[in-house]
């Protein structure tokens, strides 16, 4: 007998396969449901659970209701759940109705199908923090306080490959896995550069674009020199526009020339933030 699916696991599947058309998702998917952090209760799931958890809510760390409960977290009010899929499993009967017993003494059983299971992943909880993250980190954060300002939510994230580091236009978050200041800040200047585009009726697209890609690791080098607790700018930054760049046939120079008054209005919005909330840049 084929495999019977529950609405709510199909729905789940569909989900899943919707989201599988962006490529840069997938990537970002493969990453982190593949090589999970091993202290996550999600590490024990199957790969394809983790997938479908990764998917649907942006991370792999989801948990059940009573198991976030568990580690001093509760689900947010109003949050809602993802669904993974949890077999629906049936004893084995022999011909006269009688329960088969394997050679290890084990009732067989086999699995009828599949139900959907309701987990939450941590950025839907609130509590003590987690063991992987890194609060006193992302709170020392240059400019921190702009995003605070503009209600984004920031925090820390486990390495798990595929990313240092992103920002979220449908959940406004930013998530480092780093201690790199000049992550944030990269991160942080997307969060300008779209909250400028939505004053004029537009938004970043989705994925990695090379000029929104050019603009923000540009006018994060911009803020690492100006408010960075080091002035000693990431030096792989030339090299992060240069890739960008030669996907448009551009040499820096060029690529960078064609974003410049882009980014300076980006870069003039967090400071003018920055100003308000009293961080002042350093003198060059």
């Amino acid at each position: 007998m084929a495999n019977k699916f529950t609405v709510k696991a199909l729905a789940a599947l569909n989900k899943v396969v919707n989201m599988l058309r962006d490529p840069d998702k997938l990537v970002s998917a493969a990453a982190s449901a593949t090589f999970p952090p091993c202290d996550m209760p999600s590490a024990s799931w199957s790969v394809r659970n983790r997938w479908i958890a990764v998917m649907q809510a942006g991370e792999v760390d989801c948990r059940t209701y009573a198991a976030w409960e568990r580690v001093g977290r509760k689900v947010k009010r109003g949050a809602k759940a993802v669904f993974i899929l949890k077999p629906i499993m049936c004893t084995v009967r022999d011909s006269n109705g009688k329960p088969i017993i394997d050679k290890q003494g084990k009732t067989e059983m086999r699995c009828t199908g599949f139900k959907g299971h309701a987990v939450h992943p941590a950025d839907n909880t609130e509590g003590d923090p987690l063991e992987y993250e890194n609060p006193e980190i992302i709170n020392t954060m240059p400019l921190k306080t702009v995003a605070d300002a503009w209600g984004i939510n920031v925090a820390g994230r486990p390495f798990v490959g595929g990313y240092l580091g992103y920002f979220s236009n449908s959940q406004d978050a930013i998530r480092v896995c780093t201690d790199d200041e000049k992550v944030f800040l990269h991160e942080l200047t997307h969060a300008a550069h779209n909250r400028l585009l939505k004053g004029k009726g537009s938004a970043l697209k989705g994925g990695q674009h090379a000029s929104q890609e050019i603009v923000a690791e540009l006018g994060a080098a911009v803020l690492a020199r100006l408010y960075g607790q080091s002035l000693d700018v990431r030096k792989d930054s030339y090299e992060y526009i240069k890739r960008y760049a030669a996907s448009e046939n551009k040499d820096v120079l060029d690529a960078c020339l064609g974003v410049l008054t882009e980014t300076a209005k980006v870069i003039s919005l967090i400071m003018d933030t920055a100003a308000e909330q009293g961080e002042l840049a350093q003198t060059a």
